[in-house]
């Protein structure tokens, strides 16, 4: 699979609400299976009476426990979709659109509690097809159940206050700040002392930093010293779309192999149509075959919409939207503007701290 294809798909599953509960299917087929043979193992050794053992139900008993159960888990998942549908609302219409993707949708807490109550559906449901079937109880398969039951009404109220939390304003503006700032230390990492000090120990030694950052320039083999270089641009052959993320490194491996510098033409976060330029070959052998430009393409992802993994500016984007979002005749919220412009000050400061002067990145060689 294409570099490009691969994160796609891994930005897709990162967001998709609907990953998690089918994962939780599987999982429960899997271990209600596992449970089933471990109860009867333990009832061939008589490890423990179907009549006597752990919560020695009768099989009415047990259908009315695991029927509360399950009343109880399909209640907690439709309510759960529920309220997420009218937060996905709420952050679109008083927030800004763009914080679905980035937040709600990404919200591990909420993706694994849903799985658990699906889990625990599908697990109440295959253990009252199986006390039907039979006239023993299934102690083991009860007992599993209540505990799951449990953990489910548990973590029912766990998600009410979670969500309550989560889609506070301050709770909201502070997590985009807080994934800009892990944007902006991954992609920058140097600040300007480290970067000096690197810096000096590169001209020392003869050797430059490679570096990682949306934008850039993979620098391949040495360019030709002296006279005027060709210079050739690759142009983009595809759907149009926004630039979502670069493979720096395999530009880097690519412009050594092609021994030429690869000049990146547009910023990630930025729109790109059909036949516009993408990249800027110079230094070395610029003739290279269609094959070598479908190659680099791959390197590059192209979406609908913009993600933060190598977006600094995105995050900025979105405190921006929620601020005048909050300014509007509609919201008239001048508190959730002045929060927004507070962490739009925090970013700026850290952003200022980094050195964002040398956008080069290189080879192996170092060349």
């Amino acid at each position: 699979m294409a570099w490009n294809r691969r994160y796609s798909v891994i930005s897709y599953v990162r967001s998709s609400l609907w990953i998690v509960p089918i994962l939780a299917v599987i999982a429960g087929i899997a271990l209600k299976r596992i449970a089933e043979y471990v109860g009867a193992w333990l009832t061939t050794y008589h490890a423990y009476d179907l009549q006597h053992g752990f919560l020695a139900v009768n099989a009415d008993e047990a259908h009315s426990i695991l029927d509360r159960i399950f009343t109880l888990n399909l209640s907690c998942l439709v309510f759960s979709f529920g309220s997420l549908l009218v937060a996905i609302q709420v952050a679109g219409g008083q927030y800004t659109p763009r914080i679905i993707a980035t937040t709600l949708l990404r919200d591990n807490v909420i993706r694994w509690i849903v799985g658990l109550f699906v889990f625990s559906l599908l697990w109440t449901h295959r253990t009252m097809a199986e006390l039907g079937q039979s006239a023993i109880v299934p102690q083991l398969q009860v007992l599993l159940a209540s505990i799951i039951g449990l953990a489910s009404l548990v973590a029912f109220i766990l998600l009410i206050d979670y969500s309550a939390r989560l889609l506070r304003p301050v709770s909201l503006i502070g997590r985009v700040a807080d994934q800009g700032f892990a944007v902006i230390r991954h992609i920058d990492p140097y600040a300007f002392d480290e970067r000096q000090r690197q810096g000096a120990s590169g001209s020392q030694t003869g050797e430059c930093p490679a570096r990682q950052e949306p934008g850039s320039r993979a620098n391949g083999d040495r360019a030709p010293k002296g006279g005027a270089q060709s210079r050739r641009v690759i142009p983009y052959q595809g759907r149009s779309g926004v630039v979502l993320a670069a493979n720096l490194h395999g530009l880097a491996r690519e412009a050594q192999r092609l021994d030429c510098l690869i000049e990146f033409a547009v910023q990630v976060g930025d729109f790109i149509a059909t036949d516009e330029p993408l990249f800027y070959l110079s230094g070395g052998s610029v003739a290279i075959d269609e094959t070598d430009e479908h190659r680099l393409q791959k390197l590059v992802a192209l979406g609908t919409e913009r993600t933060m993994e190598q977006d600094p500016m995105f995050a900025f984007r979105i405190e921006v939207d929620i601020a005048l979002k909050a300014l509007s005749a509609a919201i008239n919220d001048p508190t959730t503007a002045v929060l927004a412009i507070d962490q739009l000050h925090r970013l700026l400061r850290v952003v200022g701290k980094r050195s964002l002067a040398d956008r080069t990145v290189r080879d192996e060689r170092r060349a």
